[in-house]
């Protein structure tokens, strides 16, 4: 049986590594965001008009969404490796 500080370190890597995969997702909408609103934002200065956020989203999502989901992976992708190359941040 783990003694209860192996058990408590444990425990914390959990807690970590679950608060670091909520951060992550809140990161990528939130960056998704961002670029729907600056697209929001060129499209209606282009028409003259506010072409609204529902456009706006279905819009970017059709034009610019594949190559967004891509740079992210790839960032996310490189992030993990530059992690790997340092070793875990709690020694089990």
């Amino acid at each position: 049986m783990e003694n209860e500080e192996a058990f408590q370190k444990r425990k914390l890597l959990i807690i970590t590594q679950q608060t670091q995969n909520q951060d992550t997702l809140a990161e990528v909408i939130r960056s998704q965001h961002e670029e729907i609103e600056t697209y929001k934002w060129i499209e209606s200065e282009k028409a003259g008009r506010d072409i609204g956020w529902v456009c706006a989203a279905h819009e970017w999502s059709h034009k610019h969404f594949p190559e967004w989901k891509r740079h992210v992976w790839n960032r996310a992708v490189q992030d993990a490796l530059r992690a790997e190359e340092r070793g875990p941040s709690f020694p089990l």
